[in-house]
């Protein structure tokens, strides 16, 4: 409102500053008003962009699940076209190994199997990595030897690095326990890929690999394990970018190296997710150094058959080794051995001293011609009573005329300790750990088909059965299958699952209609190994499930389930009876002496000396278990307490214990509570008082099982 009207002396002057002071309040308000319309309209523009974006974000997201469904369909795809081919190489060596063979075709088919098996491997770490990324990948937790783990991981690499001309070293720190409880196969997989990735960026000199004990305490050891090259190096601008998914130091390392870049990535999350850390130090053409750190568990199982050195103390022995790093790791290991050790770069520097034994060794940098290498063994004759040679793995051929003059032994660097040992005790070679065999000393009268459209696996899976029983029928496809089941009735049928024309699904859907086959025990064999796919399976009918690439010791698990071969082959002998087939069935599920037995090498007396053990440790956890149960103890000694036991298990036959432990122990890692996991605990204790009532029965006869 306005003051109207004429007014006198300050009056008027207070009249003007009210009227003025309106006239800015009406002002203000305009402004305000245009400042609420102008933000209404912001506002309403950007709610407009909010919904364009949610649209587009709704659209992303449909796409996003689109990519994710076409990437799993990719990855079984691929793990079927990938698992087949691997099927017949893995099968095939096997059954190759069981005849007659020289020492280097078994060296060269020892060393296809164990490449076969680590592809096998690469294959389903790539179908776990999703698994990985979200931190759901389970590692195993069972006992086994350092030493061998990793001279299998280099007797793996050498040909890579032989070839090239490098010298592939391995120096392991004398304080490490024998016996470790981990995950030996992911260990293997991060030094498979750092030693790789050493070979692959090193022209010329060496690859060193080294372990040394960080700290024991108790029963947890800390390793720290180094892979040194004398590569292209890295750049300090590079470096940021190792550990990124799909990236490569250089995108010209792509085209002349080979290589997704994802190597790294997983390597880091293994290496964490085993509770170690990982790094690296390098500089531009000086060589790389990476390194990484283990928490492993101490064990006192035997991982191993002990060696009896106490023949090798104090004997003589010369190193002929041109290489100084391999020379001074070959001279320390013997040493610690007790043997006294002399070293020399080359046979022209040797004295008149006598030894008892010499190693010459030949560096994969320098090789000499065959005439060389058999004079530098005449010169070692005249000092030592025993020569061994040491050759790169690419020189195999080289050791077939050496043995043919006369050498005692020829052994393939880098030199693995035990096989070293052995050689210069003067055991005969060992064979290599025999396959599963069937149990039956006769084929079981039965017959079964098998449907494979990939030649390779139904001749490898024909020959399998033919060790096995009486008759085997072949299918190349379903539509023969479903033919053949029309014509002849069927103890077994083994069913291919990806076929071209009629897969294995419909085909067995369809067998089940044909009078003759409706009850016949159909198992799919499939190379998907994706999660779900059992199930699915199952679900549509099949009784069983087999992986490819098959083992046969679980072809023999298969065939025992459903045809019961221990109780044909007793009836065959007229034996004295089994317990019945179901009974067999139930206890093998507690405690399975035939696998402890494999498990054992075959050696009755070591299979019940781990059983016994086992039984011992079941006082001390069935305490811990009854204190959880009533409230008196802490997840953590729990926990403790069922990892120690599920490293137990791995050896003494007892599946379903094992099983258990595992499901325990990956659920208190994982923060579960004790009231949560209260149900398989109460299952734990009837699981170990079912194996303290089987026991005594196998311990008893240990020696007629």
């Amino acid at each position: 409102m306005r003051i109207e009207g004429e007014l006198l002396g300050e009056l008027d002057t207070l009249k003007n500053g009210i009227n003025a002071m309106a006239i800015s309040l009406s002002e203000y308000h305009l402004e305000m008003q245009q400042s609420i319309d102008q933000a209404t309209s912001d506002l309403r523009e950007t709610l407009e962009q909010l919904e364009i974006q949610n649209v587009e974000l709704d659209i992303a997201k449909k796409n996003a699940q689109e990519a994710a469904r076409v990437k799993s369909e990719f990855l079984a795809n691929m793990s079927h076209e990938l698992r087949t081919p691997l099927n017949g190489v893995i099968g095939f060596t096997r059954q190759m190994l069981k005849t007659e063979l020289s020492s280097s075709q078994r060296d060269y088919l020892l060393t296809i199997e164990k490449s076969a098996n680590n592809l096998l491997t690469i294959i389903n770490d790539i179908l776990d990595f999703s698994k990985l990324e979200a931190g759901k990948l389970l590692l195993e937790n069972i006992p086994f030897d350092v030493q061998d783990m990793l001279d299998e991981v280099m007797r793996l690499l050498a040909p890579m690095a032989h070839e090239k001309g490098l010298e592939l070293t391995l120096r392991t720190d004398a304080r490490i326990p024998a016996g470790a409880v981990g995950d030996p196969l992911r260990i293997q997989q991060v030094l498979i890929n750092l030693i790789g990735n050493a070979a692959k960026f090193t022209e010329r000199g060496n690859i060193d690999v080294s372990i040394d004990l960080k700290q024991l305490h108790d029963e947890t050891v800390e390793l720290q394990l180094m892979v040194k090259d004398t590569g292209i190096g890295i750049s300090e601008r590079q470096q940021a970018q190792l550990f990124q998914a799909f990236r490569q130091a250089d995108a010209s390392i792509s085209r002349r190296y080979g290589g997704t870049g994802l190597g790294l990535v997983i390597t880091q999350k293994l290496v964490q997710q085993m509770g170690g850390d990982i790094g690296f130090t390098s500089r531009l053409h000086q060589g790389s150094s990476f390194w990484f750190t283990l928490q492993l568990t101490q064990t006192d199982l035997p991982v191993s058959q002990p060696l009896d050195i106490e023949p090798l103390v104090g004997r003589d022995i010369l190193i002929v080794e041109p290489n100084a790093r391999t020379r001074e790791i070959l001279r320390k290991r013997l040493s610690q051995v007790g043997l006294n050790v002399d070293t020399a770069s080359g046979t022209h520097v040797l004295t008149d001293h006598r030894y008892h034994f010499a190693l010459l060794c030949f560096d994969a940098g320098s090789m000499p011609a065959l005439s060389e290498m058999q004079a530098a063994v005449s010169v070692c004759e005249h000092h030592a009573q025993s020569v061994v040679v040491c050759l790169p793995t690419t020189e195999l051929e080289a050791s077939e005329h050496l043995l043919k003059a006369g050498v005692r032994a020829c052994i393939a660097k880098p030199i693995p300790q035990r096989k070293l040992l052995e050689t210069l005790l003067g055991s005969p070679e060992p064979a290599p750990l025999p396959l599963p065999k069937p149990s039956t000393t006769q084929k079981a009268p039965y017959t079964v088909m098998t449907v494979d459209d990939n030649p390779a696996n139904l001749k490898l899976i024909t020959a399998l059965l033919a060790e096995r029983v009486e008759e085997v029928v072949t299918a190349h496809d379903g539509a023969k299958a479903l033919s053949l089941a029309h014509q002849h009735a069927f103890d077994i049928i083994l069913m291919d699952i990806q076929m071209p024309e009629m897969d294995g699904v419909t085909a067995s859907q369809e067998i089940r209609k044909a009078g003759l086959n409706q009850q016949t025990p159909i198992v799919a064999v499939t190379a998907h190994a994706m999660p779900g796919e059992r199930e699915r399976l199952l679900d549509a009918g099949m009784d069983d499930y087999l992986t490819k690439p098959i083992e046969e010791a679980m072809l023999e698990s298969t065939l025992s389930r459903w045809l019961h071969l221990d109780e044909t082959a007793v009836s065959h002998h007229q034996a004295a009876p089994l317990p019945s087939p179901v009974n067999q069935d139930h206890n093998a599920r507690h405690l399975d002496w035939q696998r402890a037995l494999n498990q054992a090498a075959g050696k009755a007396d070591l299979a019940k000396e781990m059983l016994d053990m086992l039984l011992a440790s079941f006082t001390s956890v069935k305490k811990v278990v009854a204190s959880a149960l009533a409230g008196e103890s802490e997840t953590d000694s729990l926990w403790q307490a069922i990892h120690k036991l599920h490293g137990s298990c791995a050896y003494s036959g007892v599946p379903q214990l094992k099983r258990l432990c595992h499901e325990l122990e990956t659920q208190l890692k994982a923060g579960a509570d004790i009231a949560a996991v209260e149900p398989e605990l109460l299952e734990l204790q009837d699981e170990i008082t079912h194996i303290e009532q089987l026991a005594p029965q196998y311990l008893d006869n240990a020696q007629d099982c």
